[in-house]
């Protein structure tokens, strides 16, 4: 096959097809744990982080909740990844010999993340939040009121209903309730047993959360830790900032000197913290 603009246009047709087949057919996880938002800058701020207007009855005028600008905002970052297929591959009719590895970088780049949901949770005690403070923190202030929503507490039915609990019971500034709604826990492949035991195993009526949360493994998460969410809104306790997602791209610029021809994705996004009242980590206990 000869080495000209029409014979390479015609493999990188085929393998953007691929690429984008395998992308569209791919899970991720971070769909399910954060709030999609679609990017057109640099960068994004979130003023509504913080509280939302509750409905309340309408009697005279409105009454107008002035937002607090928390002013946090996430920059987009780039993130690739790109194989190089040698000309000799393409001249002997080989170049399908790289399909695999074009659905793999579809699915690296379709997957990529939920690594970034991923660091958000691992260091989530460390880093900040739209209020200041850590995400995971000991002293979250909402009015009056303030709230741990980090602990060291084993990972057993007790303590998943004691934690819902006190999750439900987090307020807002006006005094109202936040109506948390945990559903989704989140464990290591360490924990994975115990999430089994809390959720999956009925023990003759016995056990109170059974088939209460729905659950997830975070490899990252090291050891007994655990973390318990509220995706069920329409605001997840994360962001998924996407500008530019899993884009396929071609570069032939290399087959005279290097004797290359380059593909990849590319990716233009970022991933943040939004409402920490969703959240809540645990250490694992002793």
């Amino acid at each position: 096959m000869a080495l000209n603009q029409e014979n390479l246009r015609t493999i990188s047709t085929g393998f953007k097809a691929l690429f984008g087949k395998t992308f569209n057919e791919t899970a991720r996880l971070a769909e399910k744990i954060a709030t999609v938002v679609p990017s057109n800058n640099l960068q994004e701020t979130y003023p509504w982080l913080g509280e939302i207007p509750r409905m309340t009855e309408w009697v005279g005028d409105r009454t107008v909740k002035e937002l607090k600008d928390y002013k946090y905002t996430l920059a987009n970052k780039k993130f690739e990844a790109t194989v190089g297929v040698p000309t000799e591959y393409i001249e002997y009719d080989n170049a399908g010999i790289f399909a695999p590895a074009i659905k793999q970088m579809a699915q690296e780049a379709k997957q990529y993340p939920d690594e970034l949901l991923s660091d958000l949770v691992t260091n989530g005690g460390t880093n900040l939040c739209y209020d200041g403070k850590a995400f995971f923190a000991e002293d979250h202030t909402v009015g009056s009121d303030t709230y741990a929503n980090i602990a060291d507490l084993t990972l057993t039915p007790g303590n998943l209903l004691a934690t819902e609990a006190f999750m439900r019971s987090i307020k807002t500034d006006s005094g109202g309730y936040m109506k948390v709604m945990p559903n989704m826990l989140m464990v290591g492949p360490g924990q994975l047993g115990n999430a089994i035991n809390c959720i999956d195993l009925a023990d003759d009526g016995k056990n109170p959360t059974y088939k209460r949360y729905s659950y997830i493994i975070n490899p990252a998460l090291e050891g007994k830790k655990w973390t318990l969410l509220d995706t069920s809104k329409a605001i997840c306790p994360f962001i998924l900032q996407l500008a530019k997602d899993g884009v396929f791209a071609e570069d032939s610029g290399e087959k005279f000197m290097k004797g290359r021809v380059l593909y990849g994705a590319e990716s233009f996004m970022n991933a943040g913290y939004s409402l920490w009242q969703l959240a809540f980590f645990s250490e694992g206990g002793v």
